[in-house]
């Protein structure tokens, strides 16, 4: 199992960015930034803060209050495979649309996605409760990033008894959350068949490969 560095953040198009220079979440409490995100012109901007009962959804809810955009914005919670096909009609208009992103993930390989700023991570300005906890969200502060989060790369123990060598070659296996976040663009979104898919990259990407000790 190899420990890696992934990103949970807002995100913006490329496009968005280039046109109006918005690359800071301190910019979201500015009215006239977030009626650039009102679609359905009710006077809020829309923001998709992430799926019922991710803890990433509870984090982003104490974002927006304590970073003091949330009174701007109309904060949607759903189903992920909603908020990226939405995201992608946007996308393909060239619309803009603000969301919680992360990596790895396929939609930071698919698309041209700016992660917005924050203020960065301090103990005395983050931290957060056990967001499973019921009143998480109030007894939260997050007025700054959180710790870095981390990805693990994890791999079934059977490996050591049914393919040794496999399990051995497995740890130093070099990778990173874009390479992850490919694999998951192929197999996800662009319907590769993973054994296929797998054959093909370790033909491809074969040095990358550290050689088992």
């Amino acid at each position: 199992m190899r420990e890696d560095v992934g990103f949970q953040q807002l995100c913006v198009p490329g496009y968005f960015y280039d046109r109006h220079g918005v690359e800071s979440v301190a910019d979201l409490g500015k009215a006239e930034v977030a009626k650039l995100f009102d679609s359905d012109v009710d006077g809020a901007g829309e923001l998709w803060l992430g799926q019922e009962g991710w803890h990433s959804t509870v984090i982003q809810r104490a974002h927006a209050r304590d970073l003091g955009y949330a009174p701007l914005f109309d904060m949607r919670i759903g189903p992920e495979n909603e908020a990226w096909e939405r995201l992608e009609r946007h996308i393909k208009a060239k619309r803009p649309i603000l969301t919680y992103c992360y990596a790895p993930h396929w939609t930071t390989s698919a698309f041209d996605l700016h992660a917005l700023k924050m203020p960065p991570h301090r103990p005395d300005c983050y931290a957060m409760a056990d967001p499973s906890k019921e009143g998480a969200l109030e007894r939260s502060r997050a007025a700054c990033e959180g710790p870095t989060p981390k990805i693990y790369i994890a791999f079934s123990t059977r490996l050591f008894r049914k393919a040794p060598p496999i399990a051995k070659l497995l740890p130093n296996l070099e990778l990173n959350a874009e390479t992850v976040s490919g694999w998951s663009r192929a197999i996800k979104r662009d319907g590769a068949e993973p054994r296929t898919f797998s054959r093909e990259w370790v033909k491809h990407f074969s040095m990358q490969l550290v050689g088992a000790r």
